[in-house]
């Protein structure tokens, strides 16, 4: 599968306490939301489970699969900081953030998946069923939640503190965040969670399809935060 970062943004307040007219340390509290796109031409998942005791290999196949993910996350920075002297200051700092999970969500889309069941002790493919779900469905597409951990990333920033009049400044500038810490949950699910006992009994109005995340499955070994972007923010001195 293929990964690509998508827009954010986000705001906050800090405090800088100088320690000397050049050197100080950096603190707040930020809200970011971050977004990334997993995308597939082609994907193939099998699994094997039972099925009344006997062994059945499930297999799932997609085509043009698509998922969209969202967290948002409140971060505490600490940084140290280094700033010229004068009206207008160039600044920069250097620190770590650890970001704590709010929500997280995911939307997936898919082209078309199909399904079929392989039973190796009589070798017997099971396909075109759609009685048991093992069939091909069209344009398919599926949405929840994520439980997503906490996140430590190194941050820099760099800028310009423009001196309005002595306790008034405006700042401009850019930061990286990059992220040092897996942020997935434990993979305990498939992007296809197939139920046998459901999917063969005539009576279940259940779905023995639930789709779920990428993120939860052993389909993404990792993820980490990264964001880079710029600042615009209202200094105040006290």
């Amino acid at each position: 599968m293929k990964v690509a970062g998508g827009a954010g943004g986000g705001g906050g307040v800090g405090y800088t306490y100088l320690l000397t007219p050049e050197w100080g340390i950096s603190t707040g509290l930020e809200f970011s939301v971050a977004s990334a796109t997993l995308t597939a031409d082609t994907y193939h998942d099998d699994y094997s489970l039972s099925l009344k005791g006997e062994e059945l290999k499930f297999n799932s196949d997609f085509v043009g699969y698509e998922e969209k993910q969202s967290a948002t996350y409140l971060h505490i920075p600490i940084k140290a900081r280094y700033q010229t002297t004068g009206t207008h200051r160039f600044q920069v700092g250097a620190g770590v953030k650890v970001g704590f999970a709010l929500s997280g969500s995911y939307d997936v889309a898919i082209t078309s998946l199909t399904t079929t069941g392989d039973f190796p002790k009589t070798a017997l493919t099971v396909y075109d069923e759609a009685q048991h779900a093992l069939t091909t469905y069209p344009n398919v597409t599926s949405s929840g939640d994520l439980s997503l951990g906490l996140s430590v990333a190194l941050s820099v920033d760099a800028g310009m503190h423009w001196g309005l009049s002595d306790k008034l400044g405006l700042y401009t500038g850019v930061y990286l965040d990059y992220g040092v810490v897996n942020i997935l949950p434990s993979p305990t699910n498939r992007l296809v969670g197939y139920d046998p006992d459901i999917a063969y009994d005539p009576a279940s109005t259940v779905s023995p399809l639930p789709h779920n995340s990428a993120l939860t499955t052993k389909s993404v070994d990792k993820a980490n935060l990264f964001s880079v972007g710029v600042k615009v923010g209202v200094a105040f001195g006290l």
